[in-house]
This record gives C-alpha cells, structure tokens and sequence, in this order.
C-alpha cells in the first residue's frame, strides 16, 4: 500500500512540475527584429502593459555602443552617429539633447537592467507592434538617426518622487557659459545680429534681452540652469526701415582669453540653444570667432530649424598655438526666413567632469575654531566658512573648484554685473556691538583686482551695510582681513561680493566670519582694505 501512494505522489509531482514549466513557457515574452528572434541573458517582462527587455541586449540588437555609470544609475547608448540617455527610475529620457516624456521607467530587476523596449524601437525609426496570442514583440525597420517624437520637461514628474532627470556627465566641464542674466552676453563685451536694408546696408543692433516669460516660451530642458533672460533676435528690434528679407546673420564675440583660455592641442566643445519663433523655417550655421577671424577654427555646426522646437547646435575644435591668448566668441548666419529667434547658453567646454557634487548646506556650518593666524586674536567662533560661501556658486561667472571659488568676471557698467551672493542667512548670527573678522585668501589669476565684499540689511533697514568694500590682493595668494561691527540693524539683506567692477580672474578659498564678541577691539585687528571708498562698520582709517 505505500509503494502504491509513494507512485501516486510521484506522478502527481512530476505532473505538476510540467505543468508550471508549461505555464512558465507560456508566459514568456519574444522580441524579433526583422523576423530574427532575439535571445536576451535576462527574461523580458511586463509592467503596467509596458514590455521591458534587458538594456544591453536590446541596444546591441541595433548595434549600438552604451555605457553604465553606476553612479547615477545611467545608461547612454550611441548609435546612428546621435545619443539616447536613460536613467533607471526616471520617467524622462534625453536623446540628442533633448528631453522625451517616457510611459515606462528603466528598473533594476533581479541584478539587470530593463529597459522599456517600445521607445528605444521607435526612436530609432523602427515599427514596433505586439503579437497577443505568441506573446511576441515585433519590431520591423532599419535603424536611423534618433528622433524625439514627444519633447518632455526633464522635471515633468517631479512633484510624484522625483522623477526629474539628472544629467549623466558626459566628460566635458563648462569653462564659460553666456546666459544673458545681467541683460548683456557677459563675459563677452561685443554682441550684434543684423538685417539687411533695401539700399543693401546692413541694419545692426537687431537683438535684445528677455524674459522667458516676456517670451513667452518654456526653457529648452530641465538639465542646464537657464536662469531668467534669454536673447531674442529680432527684426523689429534696433534700427527701424524696409529690409530685403530677414535676419542674415549676427555675431557674439570678445569673450576674453581668460575665460576660455585656448592651449595648443587641446580640444574644446562650444553649444548653444536655438529657437525660431516666427519664419517658415530655416538653416542656421556656427562657427567659433578667434580673435579677428571670424572662423577660426576652420570648422562649422549647422542645423534645420523648424519654427516652435529648440535646438542645440554644438561644435567640437582642437586649438593650436595661433589660438593662444585670443579673444573668443560665436558667428552666426542664417539661410531661409528669420523674423524672431531665442538663443540661450551659449557654452564652452573642455574634457573634465560635470558629474553632479554633493551640495553644500544651505544653512551656516557648525561653528568651529578659527584658522591659525599669528595676525589674529585667539579665541573668536566661527559663524561662516568657505562651505557657506559656496552655497552661492552658480557655474557661470562663479565657480566652485574643489572648495576654491573661482569668478571670472568682465568689467561692466556697474560692479553688480557680476555678483557672487551665498545662501546662508546670517542675520541672527551678526549682534550689535560685537566685533567680526572676515578674513580669506585670494589670488589675482589674470587682470585687474576686484572683490568688493557686502554684509548688508535688507528693505525695512534701507539696504544699510556693515560692510561695503574693496580689498587688496595679488598674484600670489593672499590673506585678506576685512573687520567690522556688528551695526544696530538686523543683517538680513544677503552677503557676498561684487566682481564686475574690473576684467579679471579671481580664486577666493579658506573663508570664514570671525565672532570676537566684545572681547578685542577692531582698531586692534588687521585689515586690507582699499582706503579709497572704503566703507565698514566701526572701523576708522589713520
């Protein structure tokens, strides 16, 4: 009788292990290219009625070349001449630059990642339809140059858990970027698009600064900082008359040596987004300004613009030793009917790493002894350091390089051209009748000197200062003393400093705010500042 139930027992177990294998088989998922059944290390599957197959699978299918970055989870596949990015968990993709809503998210499942298989297919011009009854996907066509059939916002599920897309760092670090936020095309010094006139004379000047909201217009993605202003070209901006046709062409130029300072044999990598807004479509052409030549390079990017999409035209250049110590810029020619066109981030690059860095806080750090200086007094806390400094680093006309903040700044009409402004509130740190010492080191990389700091108070207390003033240093880095007193009025109007008042290149490290309570006094303390309209609470000149 057990022998009898062991057989039954055993026929049912190898009864039901067919039966699951069968079922397994079932519901296994088939991709084909062009009729060629394709074999994956991982199972594709299905997730809310969107098939995911395995990203390097599917991306050599098509012959493309792709790489990881574990760091931010990233894939970035080439093909076709032209790149697709794609970040696990985000519900945005980029493809050639420009953002693309996604209805499925890459995942990580079981150690693989899977990938949505119907928008890598489609991008790259293929067919792709769905086989119910053998659970097959059929994908037919040949692979071309990716499209972005849906432009998205790169941030445009950020309110559901941070979808927002993080750029992968593509191995090239912004040295320069012009961004119109000061109304000019700082740090260049010279800008001018022009119309031709009936009598043939050219008509300059047909350019200004906007708003995005002025324009009317969203930004190109989400994965550069676009600031507020834009640059419009427009035919009906300058010179007034009867012109022949539309814009013609157009120049920014003067970016000075030390803010894309060229070095023989290396190579460089300008960009800028491009808009038409009125016309019937039309060509623009590139190419990099070098001192007087208005193709230096020899070399030119051009792209078909359609009217209402943005576009990033981008040039790669290797310099040589006619580059050195040249002025830069971009030059700019249309072909085809321009009455309105938007421009921002006018770039330059070099290899380096863009690779996003862990913030610095947003609130003053914990307070700390004061750095070693036989100058200074023992004793004194620290109510700001060179963290807080850094919260107002932006990457355009300010850096923050390993800690060290540098400013590469183009002398304008006022000293607030350029303007490094921190983040951390100090208002409840600055009390009435104690004595503060601001000291750091600079150092003058090229150009004039000029770092004005301010300590200020806000509307209520009429922008009053507790600190307004200029400093000494050199080429050599330089210890900088800059004290005061704390005033009567609350400092609750920001703090930072001034640049634009020369054309230079500054680094800025080791900063701090020094409390000395009322324990020593500030005619008893070192200071550099520059007499001459020097202006800090407390503090009298002999």
């Amino acid at each position: 009788m057990k022998r009898f139930l062991s057989i039954i027992l055993t026929v049912i177990m190898i009864a039901t292990s067919v039966m699951c294998v069968s079922v397994f088989a079932a519901d296994e998922i088939t991709v084909t290219i062009n009729g060629e059944e394709k074999a994956f290390d991982a199972t594709p599957v299905i997730i809310n009625d969107r098939t995911l197959v395995p990203m390097r699978g599917i991306f050599e299918a098509f012959g493309a070349t792709i790489e990881w970055d574990g760091a931010t989870q990233s894939v970035t596949a080439t093909v076709a001449g032209s790149k697709i990015v794609l970040q696990v968990g985000k519900v945005v993709a980029m493809v050639n630059g420009q953002y693309v809503d996604l209805d499925a998210p890459a995942r990580l499942i079981e150690g693989h990642t899977m990938v949505p298989v119907r928008f890598i297919a489609e991008t790259l011009g293929c067919e792709v339809n769905w086989e119910d009854a053998t659970r097959t996907v059929v994908i037919k066509g040949e692979v071309k140059a990716p499209t972005t059939p849906s432009t998205g916002t790169g941030d445009s599920a950020g309110s559901t858990g941070g979808n927002a897309f993080v750029p992968v760092d593509d191995g090239w670090a912004d040295i320069a970027v012009v961004n119109f936020e000061d109304g000019k095309a700082s740090p260049s010094s010279g800008m001018n698009f022009w119309a031709v006139k009936t009598d043939g004379k050219n008509a300059n000047t047909k350019n200004k600064v906007v708003s995005y909201s002025e324009a009317g217009i969203s930004k190109p993605s989400a994965g550069e900082d676009f600031g507020s202003n834009l640059l419009a070209i427009d035919i009906n901006a300058g010179e007034t008359g009867e012109y022949k046709g539309s814009i013609s062409a157009g120049r920014i130029n003067d970016i000075p040596a030390d803010a894309v300072p060229y070095k023989a044999g290396e190579k460089y990598k300008m960009s800028v987004w491009v808009y038409l807004a009125d016309g019937d479509g039309a060509k623009v052409t590139m190419s990099a300004y070098v001192g007087k030549s208005t193709n230096g390079f020899k070399k030119a990017a051009t792209a078909e613009l359609k009217k209402g999409e943005w576009q990033r035209l981008e040039l790669e250049v290797e310099a040589t030793g006619d580059h050195e110590g040249q002025t830069t810029g971009a030059r700019f020619s249309y072909e085809g009917t321009v009455n309105l066109m938007y421009m921002d981030n006018l770039s330059y690059e070099k290899p380096g790493s863009n690779a996003p860095s862990t913030p610095a806080p947003s609130t003053p750090s914990t307070p700390s002894a004061p750095v070693v200086d036989a100058k200074l007094p023992a004793g004194g806390t620290v109510i700001a350091t060179q963290a807080d400094l850094l919260t107002g680093a932006n990457k355009k006309t300010t850096l923050d390089e390993n800690g060290v903040l540098k400013i590469v700044a183009t002398k304008g009409e006022k000293d607030t051209s350029i303007t490094h402004t921190a983040k951390t509130d100090l208002s409840d740190k600055i009390k009435k009748g104690n004595v503060y010492m601001v000291t750091f080191k600079a150092r003058l990389v090229s150009g004039s000197p000029y770092a004005k700091l301010y300590i200020q108070a806000g509307k209520e207390g009429g922008y009053s200062k507790a600190v307004f003033a200029l400093t000494n240093y050199g080429s050599d880095w330089t210890t900088c003393y800059m004290p005061f007193v704390g005033p009567a009025k609350a400092m609750d109007g920001g703090w930072g400093f001034r640049f634009g008042g020369e054309t230079h290149t500054t680094e800025i490290k080791d900063f701090q705010i020094i409390d000395y309570g009322t324990s020593v006094k500030i005619e008893n303390l070192p200071h550099t500042y520059v007499t001459s309209g020097a202006v800090a609470e407390g503090l009298k000149f002999n």
